[in-house]
């Protein structure tokens, strides 16, 4: 039987009993009480009414209602003990979901050991269980030590939930140098029989492997190595991957893990060639972001032809449109770093940041923050008045002198009113740990000044940036201008998930007059922000410019990806079955880089219209308009090239280097005149393994 007899508990439609031999009565409980809406106010209303309206709630035969009514635990610690020793099992689950939701508060020394009765009790339900080893995770993971048996019992239970919750209260113990050969010789086999990503990836295993001790490391490392060169083993619940993609996402996992190990690299370079032998390198994103990569002269030399030959020119074809937009840079720089070549790195272009010399004026202007504003995480930003004699502060006319601005060099910032960075990092693109040179006084901040940048070239892309705002809950909102127009703006500080990424702006190359005269008037205003954590006032702002050389994006690189890349075409079309699980690429069609001659497509042609099919051209049926053709004329060149760089020809196929398609051609002859069919493409997933696209049809110039 699954479970145990107390697991029934969970089937019953019955409330719970408590202690007093009250129960809720849902018999009298109408849909608008119990509906999405109100349920959410259950349980904060019933914990405002006291611990015994709290204690009937965690009795409600409802799942959610008790998970609810959990979450207010923290609000009567007390009553946790008693829930623990309760009769019913989903009273008890329901004590330990208040627990994992505040280990802090909760987790006593006396609770700690209640739980750890529960793990060893035979009778106790599995779901109990379950929560108490969920609930243990924060404990002293030496605690673990005299149930290490009852443990490994859990870890090899069949249920997957169970062995999970267990797993990761013994690689904890592990990490911090206990048992350590002991345990993961018990774990290894566990996860060899894996088939849910979710245990071993990163987000699940990776803050145990920043704890992981030193002396432990090796244990870890050859216990992944293991799984890795073993999974999945014949035990497991399914031993082939369900999809194609299943292999290489889940060894994936495994080898970010090991990555992080000392060694790591070495071992997954070994084990993933034998693992992937047709594959120049496999797990390409992990060896890329390593830093064992530079002491291993056998991977480094392995990486170097692929980067270069192979990801670069994948990575410009592949975001050719973003890249031309001067989005993705950074990612395609970081390329090229790889591999030794800084060539393409960001440079600073005109005078340093440190030794910008502004005229500059602060105050605090008459319209308050809104209410609630004061002290938003997300900033103070406003329309606000300028003093009087101020309001053109912006323009390349305005004469600061005139109004009694000051003279001062940037960076600018306030620390709760002293000169002092607001941050730690020193240098890249924010700087804010450098220390100031002019102290900001008052909320808003006004520059002006003008320097020398020198003009801007073609082959580069030029950016303002803002330093000292980089990290999330940093600065506030800020506008920058060149010669009395604005370069650049934003409405608040950093916000959550946005931070360690450069506040710029790029340059479009309509704005590159305002810098070719070699003396560019510059203004900027801020204003200082409260930090609602560590409850701090004041700001830190530079204004500087970068350029930075374009790398190769043109016609040699696409050329190059256009062997590298399978494009889809009619017959990978014919693959795409919901019913049926293939390799994404299979029926893809791939360029091996040599040119077909074909002399009946060489030439100059025209679209004239477009047929459903080659027998229908065949059988006289006259073209329709063609519908949104790629192009209206193309010449085929000897060389496979054609009049586009997005377009190349071999034999009987022309690749579409903008969708990365790969179209039949056919010529044909009627009546004298030649025409060449071309499949339209628009292939897609969505449209099953019977259709085909329509043919344009073209006719020699």
């Amino acid at each position: 039987p699954w479970g145990t007899v107390a697991d029934n508990d969970f089937y019953s439609l019955k409330p719970a009993v408590d202690k007093f031999g009250k129960s809720p009565d849902v018999a009298s409980e109408r849909f608008v009480d119990v509906s999405a809406a109100r349920i959410y106010n259950l349980a904060p209303e019933a914990a405002d009414a006291g611990a015994e309206a709290l204690r009937l709630l965690l009795c409600h035969p409802e799942f959610d209602i008790r998970l609810m009514a959990a979450a207010q635990l923290n609000r009567y610690p007390a009553l946790v003990t008693e829930l623990l020793q309760a009769p019913d099992a989903r009273v008890r689950r329901a004590a330990l979901e208040g627990i994992i939701r505040y280990p802090k508060e909760l987790l006593t020394p006396e609770h700690t050991d209640m739980l750890w009765r529960m793990i060893e009790d035979p009778k106790e339900a599995w779901f109990v269980v379950d929560g108490a080893l969920l609930a243990l995770k924060p404990a002293a993971p030496e605690a673990a030590l005299a149930h290490l048996d009852r443990l490994i019992y859990w870890l090899e239970h069949p249920e997957w939930w169970m062995s999970n919750s267990a797993m990761l209260i013994l690689m904890r113990t592990a990490a911090a140098g206990h048992e350590v050969e002991r345990i993961t010789q018990a774990v290894a086999p566990v996860m060899a029989a894996n088939q849910r990503y979710g245990r071993w990836s990163n987000w699940t295993m990776g803050p145990i492997m920043k704890e992981t001790v030193p002396a432990a490391q090796p244990a870890f490392l050859q216990m992944f190595a293991s799984v890795y060169d073993a999974w999945p083993v014949p035990s497991a619940a399914h031993p082939e991957p369900k999809h194609p993609d299943s292999e290489l996402h889940f060894t994936t996992a495994l080898a970010t893990l090991m990555a992080g190990l000392p060694g790591g690299m070495d071992q997954l370079y070994t084990l993933s060639k034998k693992r992937f032998p047709r594959q120049t390198l496999a797990h390409r994103d992990v060896f890329l972001n390593s830093d064992q990569i530079e002491s291993n002269p056998a991977m480094k030399a392995a990486l170097l032809p692929l980067v270069r030959d192979e990801l670069i020119p994948q990575f410009v074809a592949q975001n050719r449109r973003k890249l031309e937009r001067g989005e993705l840079l950074d990612e395609l720089v970081g390329l090229y770093n790889r591999i030794g070549v800084q060539d393409y790195d960001w440079q600073v272009h005109g005078p340093d940041r440190t030794t910008m010399e502004w005229n500059y004026h602060s105050f605090d202007p008459a319209e308050k923050p809104p209410l609630g504003q004061e002290k938003n995480r997300l900033g103070r930003y406003r329309k606000v008045t300028y003093p009087d004699g101020m309001e053109n502060w912006f323009k390349p006319e305005f004469d600061a002198t005139a109004v009694g601005w000051k003279r001062g060099k940037s960076p600018f910032a306030s620390f709760n009113g002293q000169l002092k960075p607001f941050g730690k990092c020193i240098g890249g693109f924010c700087g804010c740990g450098e220390t100031p040179n002019t102290l900001w006084e008052k909320e808003v901040l006004l520059l002006n000044g003008n320097f020398t940048i020198p003009a801007f070239e073609e082959g580069y892309i030029y950016r303002v940036l803002v330093g000292g705002m980089s990290h999330v809950g940093a600065g506030d909102g800020c506008r920058i201008y060149a010669n009395g127009r604005e370069i650049y703006s934003r409405q608040g500080s950093v916000d959550r998930r946005a931070g360690g990424a450069p506040i710029c702006a790029q340059i479009p190359k309509d704005r590159w007059p305002d810098f070719a005269a070699g003396t560019v008037n510059l203004a900027a205003t801020g204003f200082m922000h409260y930090h609602d954590k560590s409850k701090e006032y004041g700001n830190y702002l530079t204004v500087f410019f970068q350029r930075m050389k374009l790398p190769p994006m043109g016609e040699t690189m696409l050329n190059r990806a256009a062997a590298l890349i399978p494009m889809r075409s009619a017959e990978w079309q014919m693959t795409q079955d919901p019913d049926t699980n293939v390799e994404p690429d299979d029926g893809k069609f791939k360029w091996d880089g040599v040119v077909v001659p074909n002399p009946a497509v060489k030439g100059t042609w025209n679209v004239i219209g477009q047929v459903d099919s080659l027998e229908s051209f065949d059988v006289g049926t006259k073209p329709v308009p063609a519908r949104n053709p790629r192009f209206q004329r193309m010449t085929f060149q000897d060389d496979g090239a054609t009049d586009s760089p997005l377009w190349l020809w071999s034999g009987k196929m022309l690749m579409d280097l903008d969708e990365f398609q790969a179209l039949q051609m056919e010529p044909r002859t009627v009546n004298g005149k030649e025409y060449l069919l071309i499949e339209a493409g628009g292939f897609n997933t969505q449209y099953g393994t019977a259709w085909t696209p329509p043919l344009w049809v073209l006719e020699r110039e």
